[in-house]
């Protein structure tokens, strides 16, 4: 199903995001100084999960490229399911993701990441909002033959031809 929605706002909030987790990123390298006096080994469990958060962002943008709504919709379940995932504490992953993702500190300076999740799923949602009303509109337009209503021709009576029935 092809459709020409407006994602910019939501593209640039995106690429906004996508900012602001690389700078969450590099504030987790020597680029930061303090990061020389901690443990490198918690650092890259962080970049790990920081990383992980934005890497996958390419079939969401092939969908809104292409005008794929559906395809816009699976994308973003799937992200929505993976941020979701990212609050399961005690995983058995390499890490635990909430110790990248937790809202407060234990120690004075530390790194908080947990907006992360709250910022991306609410823009998640804006795309898969979008999306799902896009698809509504675009089903209620389609006739049962599969043609989009601005493609078929309907004879329409010529005025003087319409009777009055009053």
């Amino acid at each position: 199903m092809g459709a020409n929605i407006d994602f910019t706002p939501e593209l640039a909030d995106l690429v906004s995001f996508m900012s602001r987790v690389a700078i969450s990123i590099r504030m987790h390298t020597p680029y930061n100084g303090s990061t020389r006096l901690e443990s490198a080994e918690g650092h890259c469990k962080h970049v790990l999960w920081l990383a992980d958060s934005i890497h996958s962002f390419e079939d969401l943008a092939d969908a809104i490229k292409y005008g794929d709504i559906e395809g816009v919709i699976c994308a973003v379940d799937r992200h929505i399911f993976s941020y979701r995932l990212y609050m399961t504490v005690g995983s058995k992953w390499v890490s635990d993701p909430m110790l990248t993702f937790k809202t407060d500190s234990s120690k004075p300076g530390e790194r908080c990441d947990g907006w992360i999740l709250n910022e991306g799923l609410a823009l998640l949602d804006r795309i898969n909002d979008k999306a799902q009303q896009a698809k509504l509109v675009h089903t209620e337009f389609f006739l049962p033959a599969g043609l989009p209503c601005w493609q078929v021709e309907i004879d329409v009576p010529h005025w003087d031809s319409v009777r009055d029935f009053s």
